[in-house]
């Protein structure tokens, strides 16, 4: 029974190989830093940003004291007036769509 070095059942590189790791070189270790530096900053900026924006309350907009009256024609063929629709509901939703029904 032949006996085996363990270096050799495991095909491990010599120290004295001519090829060395390129991982270990000093520009891959600066490559690898910026793109850590990098994915730890997109983790980062958007919930920074978000918390920044979150402190600040949006100013209101001004809302008019009546809206606009104008006519528009209804699927159905006939007109519609806004302040018609808004004296007999609540919410009064304006959908312009493009095309026919």
């Amino acid at each position: 029974m032949a006996q085996h070095d363990d270096d050799d059942a495991l095909d491990l590189p010599d120290e004295d190989d001519e090829r060395p790791d390129f991982t270990r070189s000093r520009p891959w270790r600066w490559v690898l830093l910026g793109g850590s530096l990098l994915f730890l900053l997109a983790l980062i900026l958007p919930v920074a940003l978000q918390a920044c924006e979150a402190g600040s309350a949006p100013a209101p907009t001004p809302t008019p004291s009546s809206p606009l009256d104008f006519d528009l024609p209804a699927a159905d063929g006939s007109n519609v007036r806004l302040s018609e629709a808004a004296r007999d509901y609540d919410y009064v939703v304006v959908v312009f769509y493009r095309g026919f029904f």
